[in-house]
């Protein structure tokens, strides 16, 4: 019995439902005339494309249909042929077609990584070749089988890296022209072309591997504005530079998973790259325009430029809140200051105050001192303690004997410092 299994079922772009109705009428009416496709395993059967067909058959009875059963190594096969099976249909939109690219993400980097670790391996594999050879076959037999099969591997290698070394050259000829092409010796394709093209020169040849050819047609069409004649372009520094820069550019973003993604799509990788964006900024998005993209009622382009916009704006107002709180802090600040210096200002005021009262204080107190250092000299201090003593004026003589003390020690202590000056 064919089971739906519901991660294989999420990798397929649903219908709207009036494709669905259109689907639904149509099987009614003639039948299901493309057969359904199943992974046939041990004991039971997955669906892996027909969903909506399946669908349809059972709601309505006495609809008959096909099945083709195919075989596959693991879910990850299965996942990776549903995705480049709906990419095959014409009818798909650069968005969908830029999702269903971006499922296959983990499966073409892990690819990437396989390769890498299966280099030491392939040799391995192939020596082991070799011995079954010899293994299997009488010695003379297997030399011949052996040297066919040697010269095969040989064969793979040279062309495994005609693909890999093939370079992308930019030359000069007629000072002013240039000539764009590809080719694994860029050195030999000049001599080549000096019989047509006298004087022609190198410039710059970058090393690009598979895929140079369909990078030279790309330039080309890049840069056609400036096609001056049958595959020869202007030579003027600014232009060179700006190809130069442009298939350095592609050539390392080659290895990339995106880049990988693209071509699998058949969309650019810069596509590829503002679907990612799109998707991540998918729950601040309207829902109808996530609709809208999938159905190719609108292009990846706006959308894309509507949510960069909305970060710069989002960035500038940011960036006008943090200015905001600058000035505010500085505005603070200045008040700040402000406030401290009047605060200092009133404080030395303040000081000048006290100062001049202590100045004034120690000015009558200094003459306190020298009224009394003179009353002592010349004995009137003693002489109205005396008189204060003779009429019982005890309150009187104590505060005056205090005086005289008081007195005496200032005249001791005014002496001192005039001695030490």
């Amino acid at each position: 019995m064919i089971h739906v299994d519901e991660e294989f079922k999420a990798l397929i772009p649903p219908l709207s439902r009036e494709e669905y109705k259109q689907l639904e009428e149509n099987c009614v009416k003639e039948g299901i005339r493309d057969p359904l496709v199943v992974w046939k395993l041990p004991g039971n059967e997955i669906l892996i494309d027909g969903h909506n067909r399946w669908e349809i058959s059972a709601k309505h009875a006495g609809i008959r249909f096909n099945v083709v059963y195919r075989e596959f190594e693991n879910r990850e096969a299965v996942k990776e042929w549903i995705i480049k099976n709906q990419l095959g249909r014409r009818n798909i939109p650069p968005y969908v077609r830029a999702e269903l690219a971006l499922k296959l993400k983990p499966v073409i980097a892990e690819k990437a990584k396989e390769r890498m670790l299966n280099a030491p391996q392939k040799k391995v594999e192939r020596e082991k070749e070799i011995k079954e050879i010899y293994k299997n076959f009488p010695y003379e037999t297997a030399v011949n089988l052996a040297a066919d099969k040697r010269k095969q591997f040989a064969d793979e290698d040279r062309r495994a890296r005609q693909r890999a070394e093939k370079y992308i050259y930019f030359a000069r000829y007629d000072k002013n022209r240039l000539k764009i092409g590809s080719s694994t010796n860029p050195q030999e394709r000049i001599k080549q072309l000096s019989v047509s093209c006298p004087g022609i020169e190198l410039i710059e040849a970058i090393l690009y591997g598979e895929g140079a050819e369909k990078h030279e047609n790309a330039i080309k069409k890049k840069f056609a504005q400036y096609q001056i004649g049958n595959e020869c372009y202007q030579c003027q520094d600014e232009i060179l530079k700006q190809m130069i820069a442009y298939t350095k550019k592609e050539a390392a973003r080659k290895g990339e998973t995106d880049y990988q993604l693209a071509k699998v799509a058949g969309v650019s990788h810069d596509t590829i790259h503002k679907v990612e964006v799109i998707k991540e900024k998918a729950n601040e998005l309207d829902p109808r325009t996530i609709e809208d993209l999938r159905r190719g009622d609108v292009s990846i382009n706006k959308v894309y430029s509507d949510i960069k916009a909305s970060e710069h704006e989002s960035i500038r107002q940011q960036e006008a809140r943090e200015l905001r709180e600058a000035k505010k802090r500085a505005e603070n600040f200045e008040n700040s200051k402000v406030v401290a210096i009047g605060e200092a200002k009133q404080n030395k005021d303040d000081n000048e105050k006290l100062f001049a009262a202590f100045k004034h204080d120690f000015e009558n107190m200094i003459d306190e001192v020298r009224r009394f250092s003179g009353m002592a000299t010349d004995g009137r201090l003693e002489k109205e303690v005396k008189r204060a003593n003779k009429y019982e004026l005890h309150k009187m003589a104590d505060h005056a004997s205090e005086l005289y003390r008081a007195a005496l020690k200032i005249q001791r202590v005014i002496a001192e410092v005039i001695d030490e000056e």
